[in-house]
């Protein structure tokens, strides 16, 4: 089902812009990206969000009537974007428009407070540490933090895809290369030049964008990796990571009665060794739904429902996270079943004024990914 694709073009669009770096040692490079910052979908990670012009929400041109939810499945619309005629009726330039202005109105991104050192046992080569009580946090945005907007001159290519319950999604391909300094070579000037590669699918509402990108790397002069200008380079390493900022509510919804966020969830499959050199990892899209039932005594359920493997045409089981307890408008829980080192988990934040929009990250059945929500009653 992919989308056949020249290499001849994509190689025009994705001409590499430098940076330079000083490391002691060279570090996995995908962390090191000198690219826009982290949203779409950083490891490139915002997509932004809402569209002034081009409107987020409900202000996009998007469908007619086969294009609604309940008559277009998510799958039906990604092959309509496959087969180049997407649901969303945005040009090129309006998605990169929209994409580079909607994030900047974010004030917090959503993230996973990471486990907390506690002491050593036996020894001080050894650290003992626990999840925090809480493993949800905003971490404030500073300028350049919650948005994707591309650097000047750097390489970029932006297409729509798909639109369902109103928020749009787009896709967004990136090239960047990084000169590392190395250390321990410093007097020498030893130069080493990595590259990245990065494609990214999110969304994005009035007070909300989220993300999720995979971006692999290669170090140029490689063997497979010849030059930046590689069109189908053998990628060393890489990973997949999903990301979601807004306009922070810094409160808990409260009040009678329950309440209901709809909207999509967007995630890629865990990018293992022998997945590398695909075009990219199998994407997965689904309804997502959050829901407080007593607003009197808030607390969370998040379900993912009508999940396919979209790349691969195949249903995937539905998602669901009960009771997740909340706190000043963010919401979480991690699941060490899963393995301490890459943890399964859902967090996420409420956005927006009287807490319209809601969205967050999470990690279960080996998929990475984020969703975006609006309140609808």
């Amino acid at each position: 089902m992919n989308r056949p694709r020249d290499p001849g073009t994509i190689a025009q669009l994705l001409v590499p812009v430098t940076c330079t770096d000083v490391r002691r040692s060279p570090v996995p490079a995908w962390l090191l990206l000198c690219i826009p910052s982290v949203g779409w979908f950083v490891a490139v990670a915002a997509l932004v969000l809402t569209l002034s012009g081009c409107g987020g929400g409900g202000t996009v041109s998007a469908g007619g009537p086969g294009d609604d939810a309940s008559e277009a499945s998510l799958l039906d619309k990604w092959q309509r974007f496959e087969d180049g005629a997407p649901t969303l009726r945005m040009t090129e330039d309006q998605v990169s428009g929209a994409w580079r202005s909607a994030a900047r109105t974010s004030t917090h991104r959503v993230i996973r407070a990471g486990p907390v050192s506690v002491g050593s046992d036996p020894g001080p080569d050894n650290p003992v540490a626990t999840d925090p009580a809480f493993p949800a946090a905003a971490d404030a945005c500073a300028p350049g933090e919650c948005d994707f907007d591309p650097r000047p001159g750097s390489a970029s290519a932006f297409a729509p895809v798909l639109e369902h319950r109103d928020i749009p999604v787009a896709e967004f391909r990136s090239r960047v290369t990084r000169t590392l300094v190395l250390e321990a070579d410093r007097e020498a000037g030893d130069r080493q030049t990595e590259l990245f590669d990065s494609l990214t699918y999110g969304g994005w509402l009035d007070h909300t964008h989220f993300n999720v990108s995979v971006t692999r790397w290669c170090t140029v002069g490689s063997a497979g990796c010849a030059a930046t200008d590689d069109t189908d380079p053998v990628y060393a390493g890489g990973g997949v990571l999903g990301f979601m900022a807004g306009r922070y509510s810094g409160t808990t919804p409260t009040g009678a009665g329950s309440a209901t966020w709809s909207g999509i969830m967007i995630g890629m499959e865990d990018l293992a060794p022998d997945l590398l050199q695909r075009e990219r990892p199998d994407v997965f899209l689904g309804d997502a739904r959050v829901t407080i039932d007593d607003l009197a005594t808030p607390d969370v359920d998040v379900a993912f429902t009508g999940i396919h493997n979209v790349t691969g045409g195949s249903p995937h089981r539905d998602m669901h996270w009960e009771d997740v307890p909340i706190e000043d408008g963010l919401f979480g829980r991690v699941s060490r079943e899963s393995g301490r080192d890459n943890p399964d988990y859902l967090v996420g934040m409420f956005a927006g004024a009287s807490h319209g929009e809601a969205g967050g990250t999470f990690r279960r059945d080996g998929i990475a990914g984020a969703f975006g929500a609006a309140r609808r009653q």
